[in-house]
């Protein structure tokens, strides 16, 4: 019986160690893709800046629900993982 209990908890660890090391490496790769979008917006015409930042902000809000999924929200809090900010125009003034 021990050793049933014992194997039991073997298994159960080895699941949430892979459930872990999966979760670290999409929240990752999300996380580099919206670093990507972001150091793509420069100096360009203002269409292909404005495109620049629809796709970065896009990655940020996919990022951001993955975090924010159980039992994801349970791992980043335990990481230490936050959120990005989405990126918001400075509003011109007159």
């Amino acid at each position: 019986m021990p050793q049933v209990i014992v194997g039991s908890l073997f298994v159960l660890i080895v699941i949430i160690a892979g459930w872990l090391v999966g979760f670290y490496n999409k929240m990752t790769n999300r996380k580099l893709k919206a670093e990507e979008y972001w150091e793509e917006i420069s100096d360009n015409t203002p269409e292909i800046i404005d495109a620049q930042i629809q796709l970065y902000n896009q990655a940020v809000t996919e990022y951001n629900q993955y975090l924010r999924r159980f039992p994801n929200r349970l791992a980043s809090m335990i990481l230490g993982v936050h959120e990005l900010p989405g990126y918001q125009q400075p509003s011109e003034v007159d």
